[in-house]
């Protein structure tokens, strides 16, 4: 059985317009026209319980398409084929009478639907409630809102007993509440096997309603695919268009406004113009776009601090309340007048980070990042993370690359941000991997790729990300960037919920005296969910009774933060199995802030084990391991200051 709806077959449709070439006319009648084309050789069919969605800009003929298909208007050519009765909203004054009340104009609308007023009068009251309109409902029309109109008219349709329902962008001037409850009606219409087309500008109400979507632009159909992935390459269009942005942005969009200020700023599909990215800004943040006020706090206080202070503190303020983290931090510290005190400790850290470790040196930047009012003191807060990234921190990765991609206080560069994110998120830094499954979740300036937002999102989950587990079970289920298998996603749904009652496990196991099989009970879930704590302490007491379940905890707390491989380095390094291995784990954990790390890597320098035998390595790490507090490098480095001294004393009786 056919259960094509709908079908459009070389359909045509075009207006005459007048044409205006300044030439002054005497008579009307000779005015020149010219053919306006609103689209040309469109091929459509639509099938029974799809709800789909017109997009494209505003002209491009959307509205069009649902009149030639509810019969309003005729294609100029081409063959048009509707298989069920339609109802419709295509525009708010369309079968309503201004001076009739609400009331009246239900039996009148109604009869344009064919419905019969004695039929009418036994729903009435039905629509009447569904509108919400109360006490309003005996009021004319004409005093009516337009969001009430879509209300009034939205209940007519959907308690019109159609095949097919027209919606046009008109139902998205009700509110909140309303809106929320057409949408679930429209559910409930295609679970009874009903068709539904609505144009809208709303992707998120597209997305969550619709089955597909129609993307029509350049007179064609330029994209017709799962409403999700249109909407993706719809959204990208625009926002990566100068063009599109600036015509959004002139039409009052403070996100285009803020694009747009961006790609002056940037110089991209355009000549960079720091007056215009200047004013560009200000009109988004003026429209109460949050990154913008925080954006144009920042250059104000860049520009002029003491003059721009009071006009900055009320944006970042505006901005704060609006969930800007950043925001908060420097309306904080301003009003705090924490900045004044942070020299001393910026000047301390700046002294500190002079060893050239990475890690004084990333929380050297991390000072200069939280205190920073100008790009010139983010740039160097950038600095300061790249110079740590490139000694192996993490960390210095993690923030460099979020400075990268959100191009803050430095010019922004998604390639070399998701190049440091990776690096990162490869040395088990949680974040890291969190963003990356986001990003490419999103298609956030990276391509959408569900299954490499699989791949990080696994990665972290296996760390025991409670948000990660859930995204992988869900991800699973749904059969979204990998296999769908229900069975896999009930042991990831299984290991999030066992995620929550971790911290009463490791607590109970701490305060409890009880047998070895008993600590096995309480930890073994706690490690089975991605729990690092509960790994590698099961792992070590279990090193003796079961060595190769100890060495399967090891390999998998290893994935996460680089302080936790070094028990695996250990164990290999005892073993004497994989000593170039064991190496690379200790310098990843020692770059990282483990002294005890720190210390294994100056041994296999000085020793030539695992790696060539380098002298100025052994005394970097074993001075690094000293400042960090390791007694066994301490020592050494007291034994080497003692020579030193006994030796500029001879120097100095030879002279």
């Amino acid at each position: 059985m056919d259960d094509v709806m709908i079908r459009l077959k070389d359909v045509r449709k075009g207006y005459r317009i007048n044409s205006d070439d300044g030439k002054e006319r005497r008579f009307l009648h000779k005015r020149e026209t010219e053919e306006y084309v609103v689209f040309s050789g469109v091929d459509l069919e639509v099938r029974r319980g799809e709800v789909i969605a017109l997009l494209g800009r505003n002209g491009c003929g959307k509205s069009t398409l649902l009149k030639i298909i509810s019969e309003i208007i005729e294609p100029d050519c081409g063959t048009v084929e509707v298989n069920g009765k339609v109802a419709s909203i295509l525009e708010l004054s369309m079968g309503f009478h201004n001076d009739l009340t609400g009331r009246e104009n239900i039996f009148l609308r109604s009869e344009l639907y064919g419905i019969p007023r004695k039929v009418v009068a036994t729903f009435a009251d039905d629509i009447v409630g569904y509108s919400d309109l109360g006490k309003f409902i005996d009021n004319p029309v004409r005093t009516y809102s337009s969001g009430m109109r879509a209300r009034l008219a939205f209940s007519i349709m959907v308690n019109v007993d159609a095949d097919i329902f027209l919606v046009d962008e008109a139902l998205s001037t009700g509110d909140m509440a309303f809106a929320s409850k057409a949408s679930e009606h429209l559910g409930n219409l295609v679970r009874k096997g009903k068709t539904v087309i609505m144009t809208s500008h709303n992707m998120r109400t597209i997305k969550s309603v619709c089955t597909r979507a129609v993307w029509i632009s350049e007179r064609r159909i330029f994209m017709d695919g799962p409403a999700e992935e249109v909407c993706d390459e719809y959204s990208r269009s625009i926002n990566e268009s100068f063009e599109e942005t600036e015509k959004l942005a002139n039409d009052g969009s403070s996100a285009a406004q803020y694009r747009l200020a961006g790609y002056y700023r940037k110089g991209i599909g355009t000549a960079a113009d720091m007056e215009r990215y200047a004013f560009w800004l200000k009109q988004a943040s003026d429209r109460g776009h949050v990154p913008a006020m925080a954006e144009y706090a920042d250059l104000l206080m860049s520009v002029d601090p003491k003059g721009n202070l009071s006009e900055a503190l009320a944006l970042y303020k505006d901005a704060a309340e609006g969930n800007n983290h950043d925001a908060r931090r420097r309306y904080a510290c301003l009003r705090g007048d924490t900045y004044k005190d942070a020299g001393f400790l910026l000047e301390t850290m700046r002294k500190i980070a002079e060893s050239g470790y990475p890690e004084d040196l990333c929380m050297y930047g991390s000072v200069l990042h939280s205190t920073a009012l100008t790009d010139t003191d983010r740039a160097r807060a950038f600095e300061t993370y790249m110079e740590a990234a490139e000694k192996g921190s993490a960390e210095g990765m993690y923030r460099a690359g979020m400075m990268l991609r959100s191009g803050t206080g430095i010019e922004a560069d998604t390639e070399r941000a998701v190049e440091l994110l990776k690096k990162s998120a490869y040395l088990g830094h949680p974040k890291a991997m969190t963003v990356l499954g986001d990003m490419y979740m999103e298609g956030r300036l990276v391509g959408k790729d569900p299954e490499e937002a699989f791949r990080w999102y696994l990665l972290s989950a296996r760390t025991g990300n409670p948000r990660s587990q859930y995204q992988v079970a869900s991800m699973l289920s749904e059969g979204i960037g990998t296999d769908k298998d229900d069975s896999e996603a009930d042991v990831w749904f299984r290991r999030n919920a066992e995620s929550y009652l971790n911290a009463a496990r490791l607590y109970a196991a701490d305060r409890m005296c009880g047998t070895y099989e008993d600590v096995v009970t309480l930890l073994g879930p706690a490690a089975d969910s991605g729990n690092n704590r509960a790994r590698l302490r099961l792992a070590k007491m279990m090193s003796h009774m079961d060595p190769e379940t100890s060495e399967r905890m090891l390999e998998e707390a290893a994935i996460g933060l680089c302080r936790d491989r070094t028990p695996l380095a250990m164990s290999l390094s005892k073993r004497g199995t994989d000593q170039e291995r064991a190496f690379t784990l200790y310098r990843q954990a020692a770059d990282n802030g483990d002294h005890y790390a720190m210390y294994a890597v100056v041994c296999m320098y000085r020793d030539g084990t695992g790696t060539e035998m380098d002298r100025g390595m052994y005394k970097y790490y074993t001075h690094m391991a000293a400042e960090y507090g390791n007694k066994d490098a301490k020592a050494v480095v007291q034994k080497w200051n003692m020579k030193a001294k006994r030796k500029a004393a001879k120097e100095k009786n030879r002279q």
